[in-house]
């Protein structure tokens, strides 16, 4: 009976409140949804590069400068890598890579296309978890080294697949001739690294900081290692060879919505 009584009167209240209750319900409709986009769009920002087996031990170095919104430089010069890992104990690995931007192939048979092309280091393979479909014994360690991802080495020549230990490009006698050291498995989800191929960096042992500068320098600290001792450190530490420059480091979690994004008009914070 009481159940049938709270009922009518239910009934009744809403007979008599339509326009409050309409738009009462009409908020919250848009307030769940707002959360329900709000959850999923943070689950994209914080999943890029999480399936590294070290993804928690991975850092992004950054420069220190007030000039920029968010107090940092993601870009880096190139001899950084190297140096960091010579000087703390607790860096355990150190790489460096560019910006992906875009390189013309000369093809066989007079084809050209563009590739969406990372230079990187072959430490970069002892820092990020990548998957070879096969390879040679030597990694980005010559001009003509270059590296494919499998989707782009089953594309580039119709009706063949080119493999490891092929020569790619070359269609004139000027043109650039590449050797295919390895062919890797596409990245199993979202990531900061797209490449159709990876190309040696350019080696730089300027230490100049400079806004164009075209390197990031990541970097992987051991295991056990105390990361708030170790940020106090990296913070306090002067580079001999240009004192200047101010460090910090940056959780691989954090890049894609902090670093890579960091001048789009909308931003991680606005959830």
């Amino acid at each position: 009976m009481m159940i049938a009584h709270y009922l009518k009167t239910a009934f009744r209240s809403l007979s008599k409140y339509k326009q409050q209750i309409l738009i009462s319900v009409i908020g919250m409709s848009v307030g769940f949804v707002c959360f329900a986009l709000s959850t999923v769009w943070n689950r994209y920002e914080l999943s890029f590069d999480n399936f590294h087996s070290a993804s928690d031990r991975i850092y992004l170095v950054t420069l220190s400068s007030e000039k920029e919104e968010k107090g940092f430089i993601p870009q880096t010069p190139y001899p950084l890598a190297t140096h960091l890992k010579d000087v703390f104990p607790e860096v355990e690995q150190a790489c460096r890579v560019g910006f992906i931007d875009g390189q013309t192939l000369h093809l066989a048979e007079g084809r050209d296309v563009t590739v969406m092309s990372m230079p990187a280091d072959t430490n970069f393979f002892h820092v990020f978890d990548v998957s070879f479909n096969e390879r040679t014994s030597s990694l980005l360690n010559s001009d003509e080294s270059i590296i494919l991802n499998e989707t782009f080495a089953s594309e580039v020549n119709p009706g063949t697949v080119v493999r490891a230990g092929d020569m790619l490009g070359g269609n004139t006698d000027d043109a650039k001739k590449y050797m295919v050291e390895a062919v890797v498995k596409p990245w199993p989800g979202n990531t900061n690294f797209l490449f159709d191929v990876m190309v040696p960096i350019q080696k730089d042992e300027d230490w100049s900081i400079s806004r164009y500068m075209s390197v990031s320098t990541y970097i992987k600290v051991a295991e056990g290692t105390d990361m708030d001792s170790f940020v106090r450190k990296i913070q306090a530490y002067k580079v001999p060879s240009n004192p200047d420059i101010s460090l910090q480091v940056m959780p691989l979690k954090d890049v894609y919505h902090s670093a890579v994004t960091w001048n789009y008009k909308v931003k991680h914070e606005y959830i």
